[in-house]
């Protein structure tokens, strides 16, 4: 079944925003986009798919927005060390004397590498994202299910529907043997009536017979 789902929540600064959507599929199919930092983590949320969900394509996005995102500012001493010898190298060439000042060298491109650590989620934060994928499931649950009530109840009337027609074909198909025969005898007379054949009844009939039967729809 088709459905779609979304809840989100905040919880004392992070939030977490949960879509969950499913397509028709003979098998469970799951597909995850989630941050690094669930990564960890994603057989967990599988698993909570498959305790409410046994068929179909599903899909699920997870998005979480963290306040600070921490990081780690390293000194690159390397780099330090080569524009120190780049600026001796200036002095010597030029005739000036003179020494970089901190502010200046502080700002120069390479001097400090700022590393973006991976996000680690307390056990509060984890039980509010796992929460919030639960209500997404839930409301992708109730809407598939009224889909397929909605599909039960138009077949049911398909079916009231075929049931009705094929009474009817059935009362009709006993008379419509008879009636193929008798056109096609008559178009049959009409089309010798201008020829000098001499057509046996026994013949004829047995031909009708054979194009009726082709014609019976009772198999």
């Amino acid at each position: 079944m088709t459905g779609f789902g979304s809840a989100s929540r905040t919880n004392a600064g992070p939030s977490v925003s949960v879509e969950a959507r499913s397509v028709n599929n003979r098998f469970l199919k799951i597909s995850l986009r989630t941050p690094s930092c669930l990564s960890s983590r994603e057989h967990e949320i599988e698993a909570l798919v498959r305790e409410r969900i046994s068929r179909g394509s599903v899909s699920i996005s997870v998005r979480l927005t963290l306040p600070e995102r921490p990081m780690r500012i390293r000194l690159n001493e390397s780099a330090v060390a080569e524009y120190r010898k780049l600026f001796r190298k200036l002095e010597k060439q030029s005739g000036v004397e003179g020494k970089p000042s901190l502010e200046l060298i502080s700002g120069l491109s390479g001097v400090f590498e700022v590393e973006e650590l991976e996000t680690v989620l307390s056990d509060e934060m984890l039980g509010v994202v796992f929460d919030t994928i639960g209500k997404a499931l839930d409301k992708l649950g109730r809407m598939r299910a009224r889909e397929g009530a909605a599909l039960k109840r138009d077949f049911a009337k398909r079916r009231t529907t075929i049931a009705a027609l094929v009474k009817k074909i059935k009362a009709r198909a006993p008379a419509v043997a008879g009636e193929y025969m008798a056109r096609r005898e008559d178009r049959l007379k009409k089309l010798l009536s201008g020829l000098d054949v001499d057509l046996d009844e026994k013949d004829l009939l047995r031909e009708l017979a054979v194009m009726s039967e082709r014609s019976d729809i009772t198999e």
